[in-house]
């Protein structure tokens, strides 16, 4: 996806994210590309996203660098794959 295909779907909505193990936290995004990542003990913590290349990177605080995906559309949601370590690659 790019970053204008992105924005239209998440703008305003709150994802969860999980893999194969289940959900591993959640995300709001806000309008200015601004975005509130929340662990799943509920612990949250605001950041950005931003188009890279062909990926969407967010940067947070609490990372020391920024995490990149690539996005797909995939029936009514989305479906990722982390590109910042293609070996711990998550789906």
């Amino acid at each position: 996806m790019t970053a204008e295909e992105f924005e239209a779907f998440v703008l305003g909505r709150t994802l969860t994210y999980g893999d194969s193990n289940g959900p591993y936290g959640i995300e709001h995004y806000f309008k200015d590309r601004k975005v509130t990542w929340a662990f799943l003990d509920g612990t949250c913590e605001p950041g950005t996203w931003y188009q890279k290349g062909q990926d969407i990177c967010f940067d947070y605080d609490f990372e020391d660098e920024p995490q990149c995906w690539k996005f797909f559309r995939e029936g009514d949601g989305l479906r990722a794959i982390f590109t910042t370590d293609p070996s711990s690659t998550m789906v």
